[in-house]
């Protein structure tokens, strides 16, 4: 109880924003033994049963030092005493010396962000792993005890080796191994993805080991010439889900679906040229709902497909996103072994009403007279103009344009903005 205790008081001692300008000269004694204290100007916060004190300290350095002698007064510590176990006074030191190491590990470059997610200020950890990462990955982190055991970075006991090995390792460290081979197509889910996708994806990282090199296995699975998996796929007319069998095809590039497992003739076959994929958990019902998208007869059609296994889901979903690639390098000779392939920088897109702006424009490229409709995208910083080679296109590069800088900007999204800009 007594280490408990301390951290509440630690915390509660260094953390507190209540600053006031107080001139406080006491002398504490415990067991006899005297603990000037004279704060003139700071932000310590004394606590006893009947009062709060908030106190001052003439330097920054101080306040660590005033509140480490209040609590070893309140704990009944004496330094000059050796102890010994996770209680004692040179483990409370430890702890003290740990955390402040971890606080500032975490706010480097490439720390600052959570390792899965990328979501903003991580205050958890992966000790056998070495990365920082947000409360909600720490929680998968969790079922996968065989290969990540997680801390809190601002709660839990540090051990001094475990502090130096993330000093070692690090998110940018970790992310040149676990994710040494990640395939383009591949999806990387941000931090208000659905849980499936992050929890595969994490496991796909380290329990797995898709993306190290080692093995080629899953990365033909993704690519192959066919990928065959049943779904529950949702009925149009009674709105009940039945199991159906779905053949994902590099032959041709489609994607078909059969009533029965011995069906010979698809019930329908959609062409990978407008199919698009998004997981809608909430739409669907089901924490793995899967939509699939595409265009039939000028209008949209919509699939909308589940499996209990959330492996075999995602797996599903980045087949089709390695199919929809394939698709558009051999419809688009041109992204094949040419510069477009290789990326050249990026542009964040904000909302309207911070600058943002798109619309069509005409001309002609460097690439000749095929690429005349051209997209014009204005940000705070600069003007970009992007040509495609026919009208359709540039439309639906528009109106995607358009989607995003009509929804208002989050604070993450105000995070990521500061941050390309100042050049991370």
């Amino acid at each position: 109880m007594s280490f408990f205790l301390f951290v509440f008081l630690f915390f509660l001692c260094i953390f507190l924003n209540e600053k006031c300008r107080v001139g406080v000269n006491s002398v504490c004694e415990q067991n006899n033994k005297p603990y000037d204290a004279a704060l003139i100007r700071g932000n310590t916060e004394s606590v006893t049963r009947n009062s709060v004190f908030n106190c001052c300290c003439a330097a920054e350095e101080l306040t660590s030092t005033w509140s480490w002698n209040l609590v070893v007064v309140f704990l009944g510590f004496d330094p000059s005493t050796p102890q010994k176990g996770p209680n004692s006074f040179s483990s409370m030191a430890n702890l003290a010396r740990n955390n402040k190491i971890l606080l500032e590990l975490v706010q480097r470059p490439g720390n600052n962000v959570c390792a899965d997610c990328s979501a903003p200020e991580p205050d958890w950890a992966s000790y056998t792993l070495g990365v920082f990462v947000c409360l909600n990955c720490s929680g998968m982190h969790r079922n996968l005890p065989s290969v990540s055991k997680v801390k809190s970075i601002r709660l839990d006991y540090w051990d001094s080796s475990l502090v130096e090995f993330m000093q070692k390792r690090g998110n940018s460290e970790a992310k040149a191994i676990f994710e040494k081979c990640v395939p383009t197509f591949f999806y990387k889910p941000r931090q208000n993805d659905c849980i499936v996708l992050k929890d595969q994806w994490i496991r796909a990282k380290y329990e797995r080991r898709e993306f190290t090199g080692e093995n080629n296995r899953f990365l033909q699975i993704y690519t192959s010439e066919q990928f065959e998996s049943p779904m529950w796929k949702k009925g149009r007319v009674n709105k009940q889900f039945l199991k159906r069998n779905f053949l994902l095809s590099q032959r041709d590039f489609t994607l078909k679906y059969f009533i029965k497992e011995d069906s010979k003739v698809p019930k329908a076959v959609i062409s990978m040229k407008d199919l698009n994929a998004d997981f809608q958990p909430e739409k669907i019902g089901h924490p793995h709902g899967l939509q699939i998208s595409y265009s039939e007869d000028d209008h949209t059609r919509n699939l909308f497909v589940y499996h209990d296994d959330g492996q075999t889901v995602v797996t599903f979903f980045n087949a089709i996103r390695a199919t929809r690639l394939a698709y558009l390098l051999r419809k688009h000779q041109t992204l094949r072994n040419s510069d477009d392939a290789t990326e050249k920088g990026f542009a964040f897109i904000g909302s309207e009403s911070h600058g943002y702006s798109v619309s069509a424009c005409s001309g002609q490229s460097k690439r000749g007279g095929r690429w005349r409709w051209g997209i014009f995208l204005k940000t705070p910083d600069r003007e970009y103009v992007f040509m495609c080679e026919q009208e359709s296109e540039q439309k639906e590069w528009i109106e995607a344009f358009r989607k995003i800088i009509s929804q208002p900007m989050t604070p993450e999204d105000y995070a990521n903005e500061a941050n390309l800009r100042r050049g991370k």
